[in-house]
């Protein structure tokens, strides 16, 4: 059976990089998150905007490259 192969994300260079990833093969954390008011922010080392909240956009950069090191991450505002 042809494994499921979904985006997923990792920090490359403190830059937040997307990749297509097989689920089955590859070792990863979700992120869950609780939605406030959110806005479309420029959020330092993504290259893309992203639709977030001031504090997740501040975890983002913050704590979240601490938490996941290199490791693959899923979270649904990038992936």
């Amino acid at each position: 059976m042809e494994s499921l192969r979904v985006v997923m994300c990792r920090y490359n260079n403190c830059r937040v990089e997307r990749y297509e990833v097989s689920v089955q093969d590859t070792q990863y954390i979700a992120i869950s998150h609780v939605w406030e008011e959110a806005q479309w922010l420029h959020v330092p080392g993504i290259d893309w905007k992203v639709l977030v909240s001031p504090e997740k956009a501040r975890f983002m950069t913050e704590s979240l490259p601490s938490i996941v090191g290199s490791g693959y991450f899923w979270m649904d505002i990038l992936c």
